[in-house]
């Protein structure tokens, strides 16, 4: 994986910090962390770990409660969407991740509301 430094990388303390600097605004993980995002592994083992997840692969982590209930284009029906984050690789001994947005079950495409 090449992470330049430029490359913000998004963790738990940055999202403690972000919170503290915007406590009369919107604080949960949406206004931290977008789509395409690169998180390190405390903010993936915390999603891990906040409930059994939805889907849990190599690649793909999918936490366990649903964030919302679109319309699925390809089957036309409602379903749940999950926050995903999909593997990006190693870098310097740590595991980076890619925070996917809130996407279908076993999918990594973000669907806004």
């Amino acid at each position: 994986m090449n992470l330049t430094t430029n490359t913000e990388i998004k963790t738990i303390k940055g999202w403690e910090k972000y919170a503290d600097e915007h406590s009369r605004e919107n604080t949960d993980w949406g206004a931290y962390c977008k789509p395409g995002d690169i998180v390190g592994e405390d903010v993936y083992d915390y999603f891990l770990n906040i409930l059994p997840p939805r889907t849990l692969t190599q690649s793909l982590l999918q936490v366990g409660e649903p964030h919302s209930h679109m319309m699925n284009q390809k089957t036309g029906k409602y379903q749940a969407t999950y926050a995903t984050f999909e593997t990006v690789g190693k870098n310097d001994g740590a595991m980076f991740y890619r925070y996917c947005g809130n996407c279908f079950a076993g999918e990594t495409e973000n669907i806004t509301q």
